[in-house]
């Protein structure tokens, strides 16, 4: 038995509910970043990023739920990916190359 009287240490308890967290909703978190015109490889990057922010943030949400905060978090990850590849995004989602100012 651990010091609060269970079979499994807290730590365990908590890895395991994350780990459902995370197979609940990483489809939702690839498929938002697959949607805003990332590659495979800049998605997986910017849902690794959603998860290590969720994971910093988790005791903070407040009103917002799970699903709202993943939604919010995949959205900057995508805009900051993008922004990081030169490019920016309209409002329909488009990307776009950023156009440089530097003039020879």
């Amino acid at each position: 038995m651990d010091r609060l009287g269970g079979t499994q240490p807290v730590e365990a308890l908590e890895r395991q509910l994350w780990d459902r967290l995370v197979q609940r909703h990483a489809q939702h978190v690839w498929d938002v970043c697959r949607a805003s015109a990332l590659s495979p490889a800049e998605s997986s990057a910017a849902c690794e990023l959603v998860w290590l922010r969720l994971a910093g943030a988790v005791r903070s949400l407040g009103s917002a739920t799970v699903p709202d905060a993943l939604d919010r978090l995949a959205a900057q990850e995508c805009r900051a990916a993008h922004l990081r590849a030169g490019r920016t995004a309209d409002g329909a989602g488009r990307t776009h190359e950023r156009r440089r100012l530097d003039r020879p």
